[in-house]
């Protein structure tokens, strides 16, 4: 029950089961999504600066595309237009991987 209302409560974090995590593909996995997600948070925290947005995106852009066409595409389609964003819920929904 309290996995079910952690992850409710915080969607965009990424969890992993336990067990699972004594995988070492599954477990880099989990830690690098650990990473991206905190600086992630760091350039939200950088309200209204698309350069920290369109940095992010050039350093991740694989790494999210490895976990979501959909993300990618949005991400790509943010940079290519930053006039276009609304600050700051638009962005705050998307995670990065």
């Amino acid at each position: 029950m309290f996995a079910r209302s952690f992850m409710e409560h915080f969607p965009l974090l990424p969890v992993e089961e336990e067990g699972r995590l004594h995988d070492p593909v599954l477990r880099e996995n989990f830690i690098e999504r650990i990473f991206a997600y905190q600086r992630w948070r760091v350039v939200m925290e950088q309200k209204k600066k698309i350069g920290a947005v369109v940095d992010f995106h050039t350093s991740h852009k694989l790494l999210i595309l490895s976990h979501s066409t959909k993300h990618y595409q949005i991400m790509g389609k943010l940079v290519a237009g930053p006039k276009n964003i609304r600050w700051p819920g638009s962005l705050l929904s998307i995670s990065p991987c």
